[in-house]
């Protein structure tokens, strides 16, 4: 597991309190609980690939895996098992030495944060 899938694990397992634990049966999204897994994945992504270059201190990338576990808290369905088997899935499909993936990662979050994190 990349660190930055353990690292995010982490955080949503600080966080699963507010979930219960139930079964870990497959769950689909699609629509806005998609947009909101991927979105998840952007921050905690980009914030590991940005602070293993030391282009953000370690204190604001727990910020955005933060960010990311309240994302998937409160815009994605399922259980937290469910939740954490997508997130898990959307991240493996970023590699951290793609630059091009990483700036578009990084490009998509102010739309993140306009569409999940405002009121």
């Amino acid at each position: 597991m990349r660190p930055a899938h353990r690292i995010a694990t982490l955080a949503l397992a600080t966080l699963a309190w507010f979930t219960g634990s139930a079964g870990a049966g497959q769950q689909v999204y699609d629509g806005t609980e998609a947009e909101a897994l991927k979105c998840a994945a952007f921050y905690a992504y980009t914030a590991q690939v940005f602070e293993s270059h030391g282009m953000m201190s370690a204190e604001t990338g727990e910020e955005a895996r933060l960010v990311a576990s309240f994302i998937l808290l409160r815009h994605v369905g399922g259980t937290e098992a469910q939740r954490n088997a997508a997130y898990r899935k959307t991240l493996d499909g970023m590699s951290p030495s793609d630059w091009a993936l990483v700036e578009n990662a990084a490009g998509q979050l102010a739309g993140c944060r306009e569409r999940f994190l405002t009121p």
